[in-house]
């Protein structure tokens, strides 16, 4: 097989790829045109289902002499980089994030990690959140807006619950039990009731870092995900923060959260834990720690505006 024939060979297979999952903006915005890194194109399955994937069309073959896969969807290949942009424009990655996590993107464990979801989703399995929600959390809180990061685990495995920030659903669907702690927890400490649905992007947009450890989960089993590669993927998300930012405050609830922790460095910041709001835990010391004010105290204290922790906003 010739060197041409390899490098079409590549791109096919990367087309199968782009099918089955979805693809991070990264190697199209995060990177310039003469890098000679290889571009970003981890494929991170989307879970959805039939109807909403997308047909992807065969790439022109290139009129330039190949010399092997170096650089497949990269920006030096403009027909190879248009079906890559098409493919990726339902995923969305804040750019502050995109640059900070671009050599992340290209880790092995990355690598292994988009096997594994492309296989999961060649076998039928429905993966959540979808693919355009897998980092939502990194679309709605800017790298440089985060004041609070509150880490979960992994995503709800529930039909139409993950939406890509931890803890929360989207509005329409039912509140889970550790959420509706979260909530009785919020209306005794700040007083507020509530909201009526569980949707936290109010908190999101104001500079709270929704994080899960694992960013997707196999329908109906919690914890499919873990060991895949999204872990040392998310200890990168929080090395960033601790190593860049200053007086940020870090909610962990639960022995994972904690575990996972153990990098932040409590003298730049602020470290609140207590055990997890799941109704197995939350009598042992969830109920009356006081996070939301706590939280809140520290951001006034250095000169921060603090967190409408309302849902449902002003």
């Amino acid at each position: 097989m010739s060197a041409g024939d390899n490098f079409r060979q590549c791109v096919r297979n990367e087309l199968e790829s782009l099918h089955l999952a979805g693809v991070t903006h990264v190697s199209l915005e995060a990177r310039g045109a003469n890098e000679e890194k290889p571009g970003v194109t981890s494929s991170i399955a989307s879970g959805m289902t039939k109807d909403h994937e997308t047909t992807v069309d065969p790439p022109k073959k290139s009129s330039r002499t190949a010399t092997g896969p170096k650089q497949a969807f990269g920006p030096d290949d403009e027909s190879q980089g248009r079906v890559a942009s098409d493919s990726t424009r339902n995923i969305k990655m804040e750019i502050s994030w995109k640059t900070r996590l671009a050599g992340a993107f290209n880790a092995p464990y990355m690598t292994a990690l988009s096997s594994f979801l492309r296989t999961e989703k060649a076998e039928g399995k429905r993966i959540y959140p979808p693919g355009s929600q897998i980092f939502r959390a990194f679309e709605l809180t800017p790298f440089e807006a985060v004041k609070v990061v509150i880490l979960g685990q992994d995503p709800y495995h529930g039909a139409g619950q993950a939406h890509g920030l931890s803890f929360s659903v989207a509005a329409g669907v039912q509140t889970p039990p550790s959420l509706r702690n979260i909530y009785r927890e919020l209306e005794d400490d700040l007083g507020i009731s509530h909201p009526g649905h569980g949707n936290l992007e109010h908190w999101a947009r104001q500079g709270v870092l929704l994080l899960n450890a694992c960013l997707t989960v196999e329908e109906g089993h919690a914890g499919s995900h873990q060991g895949k590669g999204w872990e040392p993927f998310t200890d990168e998300v929080i090395s960033c923060l601790n190593r860049e930012r200053e007086n940020l405050v870090f909610i962990l609830w639960g022995r994972k959260a904690q575990d996972k922790g153990t990098q932040i460095d409590r003298d730049r910041h602020h470290v609140i834990c207590s055990v997890h709001p799941s109704p197995l835990s939350a009598s042992n010391g969830f109920f009356g720690s006081k996070p939301f004010s706590r939280a809140n105290n520290f951001l006034k204290d250095t000169g921060q505006v603090p967190i409408d922790w309302n849902p449902n906003g002003p």
